[in-house]
């Protein structure tokens, strides 16, 4: 698992995508030390029932969350050309110092 400590910028609604799956994502602000006018901006994901740990946090608050790295590939049907896609997937949140 991989840790990151980062600002909330933006919170989604909880989307459900079948009868037993629901993601929400939100996204995590970074300075970014080569060019720190333009932080970076990170998308992250939660599913089922982590969804809520969100609840907690409002957006400009500084969180540590614990993720894995996720991708896969899809191959157009059409031209066989192939796109990756890549997921973060939080485990846990925890406010930056402290417990959730």
């Amino acid at each position: 698992m991989y840790e990151a400590t980062g600002t909330i910028h933006q919170i989604f609604n909880t989307e459900q995508k079948t009868e037993r799956l629901s993601i929400r994502k939100f996204v995590l602000e970074f300075p970014n030390k080569t060019n720190p006018k333009y932080p970076d901006l990170v998308e992250f994901e939660l599913t089922g029932d982590r969804c809520e740990l969100l609840d907690q946090f409002p957006v400009g608050k500084t969180v540590t969350v614990g993720f894995f790295i996720g991708g896969r590939c899809w191959v157009n049907p059409t031209t066989g050309s192939e796109r990756f896609f890549n997921s973060l997937r939080v485990m846990q949140i925890t406010a930056a110092g402290g417990n959730a």
